[in-house]
């Protein structure tokens, strides 16, 4: 799997972005994939549908496959890729990221999912935002 660090961003993601006016949540994944990877890619499936209460956050999660394009190593909104394996992700990774991955190597059939972020770590975001 391709993941990546966005520019200014000190952890690795998935591709991933928000939905424009009128798209689906599979063709916001290809467009973004395609900007933040360099790659073409088609959908596979869903892995699942993740809320985020205190954010107010809605995380499509789903598998897609190359097809082609070049990839992109250092662009304007991808500051590194590499590639990893599912047992061998990065240590600084997005919050909640290695869960929804192993949804997928589990299996586990798609569905909408609550995440309980940390209060404290929200607090201290929200105190962050606002300098």
């Amino acid at each position: 799997m391709v993941v990546g660090k966005k520019a200014g961003c000190p952890v690795w993601d998935l591709p991933g972005g928000t939905l424009e006016n009128g798209e689906s949540d599979f063709e916001c994944a290809i467009r973004e994939a395609k900007e933040e990877t360099g790659l073409e890619i088609v959908i596979i499936r869903k892995i699942g549908c993740y809320y985020r209460p205190l954010y107010q956050d809605i995380q499509h999660i789903l598998v897609g496959r190359g097809v082609g394009g070049q990839q992109i190593l250092n662009g304007p909104k991808t500051a590194n890729m590499e590639w990893f394996t599912f047992n061998k992700l990065p240590l600084f990774i997005v919050p909640n990221r290695k869960a929804q991955i192993l949804d997928y190597v589990r299996k586990k059939e798609p569905g909408d999912v609550g995440i309980n972020d940390s209060k404290i770590i929200y607090f201290f975001r929200q105190l962050i935002n606002k300098k």
